[in-house]
């Protein structure tokens, strides 16, 4: 079973950070797999709170023009998908994606490469979680615009085809 395919749930050892930093543990969330151009657009999660306790609450957070930040929170022990054993899976934690720097690609070869070996499935986002994420995502005013069309068009492709063939 190929763990790279959109709204998988991934963790990875030693995450290598394109910025050089220190390689650390980290949670991906697999938003597309581009095969035309071989581009893997991910959502990487961290328990480091940088808002405000007010704006730590489940779901979307994109009301803070003042701060600047705009993120997605899991709340702790909030069934958001499925383990791989069929279970529940939440996270223990706060967690959080911030749209300006935790949204990424990665070329397919590349990501195969670097991360062969030190990752593993653990899950899956719902498709309802993931709906919210996505539509978050596409009001953030902190996401990189290539990005932004990207999740656009991949909410557009999923959600909108799906709701256009339950209204007919």
């Amino acid at each position: 079973m190929s763990i790279l395919k959109s709204q998988n749930i991934l963790f990875v050892e030693k995450f290598p950070y394109q910025d050089g930093g220190t390689p650390t543990d980290k949670i991906l969330i697999l938003l597309s797999i581009d095969e035309e151009s071989a581009l893997i657009l991910q959502a990487k999660v961290t328990s480091t709170q940088n808002c405000p306790d007010a704006y730590k609450k489940h779901g979307c957070c994109n009301t803070n023009p003042v701060l600047g930040i705009s993120h997605y929170c899991f709340t702790p022990y909030r069934q958001i998908g499925e383990k791989i054993d069929g279970s529940k899976f939440s996270f223990e934690k706060y967690t959080f994606v911030y749209f300006k720097d935790d949204i990424f690609e990665m070329k397919a070869l590349d990501y195969i490469t670097k991360l062969k070996g030190n990752t593993r499935l653990l899950g899956k986002l719902s498709n309802s979680e993931f709906k919210r994420f996505l539509k978050c995502a596409q009001g953030s005013k902190t996401i990189k615009i290539k990005h932004k069309e990207k999740v656009k068009k991949l909410y557009e492709t999923i959600f909108c085809t799906v709701d256009k063939n339950i209204a007919d």
